[in-house]
């Protein structure tokens, strides 16, 4: 009896990682510090040597919070005699995130590569791609089994009836994206371009690797596609509005972020792409608000200069979950450090 609740147990978990395996991908709320989570073609964007950082974790009220992390290096590349312009990058992320009891872990790497395809001054395009693996494990030592069970209680050292050991299953992932930049040198009022814009599209997970937990199972990883788009506009000295869009699709999943954030510089711009005297020293204040539709609101604040950028986000849930867990949310920290001189910013790109 013990032997076939055991099985029992390990059937629904197994069915479960693939459930979860087929569902939507770990997600940030502050999208552009995990650029290369976003679009492999945002590298080109920097303009310096950079690492950025983002930790989230989510559903605190409910036991262990379940949490997501990466890290990006970025390395762009000049053109001759062009300091200020770089031609493109290469990159390499690392993702994790876990349940919280750490039952269900998910581990990703890629490295990436990008182009910058001048088409004109105000026109831009960008190219980037990423390889790189998935894997998935199961910690079977963090289940309760049947032969763990006496009238006394669970007893975590009794002998199992099965033979048991930690299970991991790994493959290849392939990631494509493509931006475009209208006016990235923010040359606003002159030739009538009074805004920069950008749009781009990603596909991640177009080799649809199998992630069933054995060799046997034939589930693989739904295509996820990301779309983002925004622009910038002067509103008045030291003000700048920067509305924009995410929108993802994988499978029946679907999200579509909606929001701005509002840009304040404490320099005046002439001196703002300037190494600051005091690297420690913010020059740059953001604020910014989203809606996850039918899912949460996103609050924003970061601060920063050349030399880094940092922020703070929380989720208000507006599901279900706000009824179910009063209303715990998902807090998130971003950082990105650039800790070379910095050049010239080229690409507006949002830093939240």
């Amino acid at each position: 009896m013990k032997f076939k609740l055991s099985l029992s147990i390990l059937f629904i978990v197994a069915v479960l990682f693939t459930r979860i395996s087929k569902a939507q991908d770990a997600q940030f709320s502050q999208f552009y510090p995990a650029a290369l989570y976003l679009n492999p073609a945002l590298s080109a964007t920097y303009s310096g040597f950079s690492v950025s950082m983002n930790h989230r974790v989510q559903w605190k009220n409910i036991g262990t919070p379940y949490s997501t992390s990466q890290v990006s290096v970025i390395n762009p590349f000049f053109r001759p005699g062009k300091t200020r312009s770089p031609y493109g990058a290469i990159g390499l992320t690392i993702n994790n995130d876990k349940t919280g009891d750490g039952i269900m872990k998910t581990l990703g790497a890629s490295v990436n590569g990008s182009y910058d395809l001048p088409l004109a001054s105000l026109h831009h395009v960008l190219f980037g791609a990423q390889i790189g693996f998935i894997q998935k494990s199961v910690n079977y030592d963090q289940l309760q089994w049947g032969s763990q069970y006496s009238p006394e209680g669970i007893d975590p050292n009794a002998h199992l009836d099965v033979n048991l050991r930690n299970h991991t299953s790994s493959r290849p992932d392939l990631t494509g994206g493509i931006m475009y930049y209208f006016n990235p040198l923010r040359n606003y009022g002159r030739r009538g371009a009074n805004f920069s814009s950008f749009a781009g599209m990603s596909v991640y997970h177009f080799n649809r690797p199998k992630l069933g937990l054995y060799e046997a199972s034939n589930e693989r990883l739904p295509i996820l596609y990301k779309f983002n788009a925004g622009l910038e506009t002067k509103l008045k000295d030291r003000v700048y509005i920067l509305p924009n869009t995410i929108v993802q699709l994988q499978e029946r999943f679907r999200q579509i972020n909606l929001g701005l954030s509002l840009h304040y510089y404490l320099l005046d711009e002439k001196f703002y792409y300037k190494p600051a005297s005091k690297p420690l020293v913010p020059n740059e204040i953001r604020f910014g608000m989203w809606y996850r539709i039918e899912d949460s609101f996103i609050f924003t604040v970061s601060f920063g200069n050349n030399y880094y950028s940092m922020g703070l986000s929380y989720d208000l849930n507006s599901s279900s979950l706000t009824r179910n867990y009063r209303g715990t949310g998902a807090y998130e920290l971003s950082l990105i450090v650039t800790p070379f001189k910095p050049k010239q910013r080229i690409f507006n790109i949002p830093k939240v």
